[in-house]
């Protein structure tokens, strides 16, 4: 018995199966956690740009705050079919855009359902341009 007991304890077949069976789905959690931060972050970027250049165009004098949403758009076309909302406003000196992207959309890979409310929200303000 105590013979067949040493045997059991020393075989390792099937040891290749466990580890793997434990460390894959960490692996996989922590790629494509990678790729959804990642991808949040290229949207971010993105946003904030668009909505610097916005503010901009508007402050230096090119174009009025209704044009708002097209200006940006010119600025956001790496964004692909992701639905975003521009909001600019002109209030006294200021000049101020916000760009505001659903996070489950900015997300590009969501395997723990993380992302799934909330939104990604690009805010800048300038002082307008006299002159």
């Amino acid at each position: 018995m105590r013979s067949q007991l040493t045997r059991l304890w020393k075989c390792e077949r099937g040891t290749t199966i466990l580890e793997t069976a434990l460390i894959l789905p960490i692996f996989v959690t922590l790629t494509f956690g990678t790729i959804s931060v990642g991808s949040i972050l290229f949207v971010k970027g993105n946003t904030l740009h668009a909505a610097r250049e916005t503010a901009r165009t508007i402050a230096i004098g090119e174009d009025v705050v209704g044009n708002a949403t097209a200006i940006a758009n010119n600025h956001l076309i790496d964004l692909g079919g992701m639905t975003y909302t521009v909001i600019g406003s002109e209030v006294g000196p200021d000049i101020k855009v916000e760009i505001t992207v659903p996070l489950a959309e900015a997300a590009l890979v969501d395997v723990l359902g993380i992302f799934n409310s909330g939104e990604l929200k690009s805010e800048i303000t300038l002082k307008k341009e006299i002159g």
